[in-house]
């Protein structure tokens, strides 16, 4: 997350907490249909996770005005997604 292009304000990110649970996602409904008239098909297949994913992180909002780092805001945050679904679509050729 520190590799990338960070804007001057924010401070370094640590990632404090990763759990990604303990069920398996549950993928079903596979269908393959047409994607044009020219005999492209595209697969879709639908994707179930029931369980909690939680990220958190740390880091700071660097105020730098009337000079640099002047103030620091700390900032912890911890997102949890508790049931995600979703439907995955690829377009594949015929031959």
């Amino acid at each position: 997350m520190n590799g990338g292009v960070r804007p001057d304000f924010v401070g370094p990110i640590e990632v404090t907490r990763l759990d990604i649970g303990e069920e398996f996602p549950i993928f079903d409904n596979a269908r393959i249909r047409p994607a044009d008239a020219m005999g492209k098909m595209r697969v879709e297949v639908e994707c179930n996770y029931g369980d909690q994913i939680t990220l958190g992180i740390d880091t700071q909002i660097l105020i730098n005005w009337p000079k640099p780092k002047i103030a620091v805001l700390p900032i912890s945050l911890v997102l949890s997604v508790v049931k995600f679904s979703s439907t995955n679509i690829d377009n594949a050729a015929t031959k």
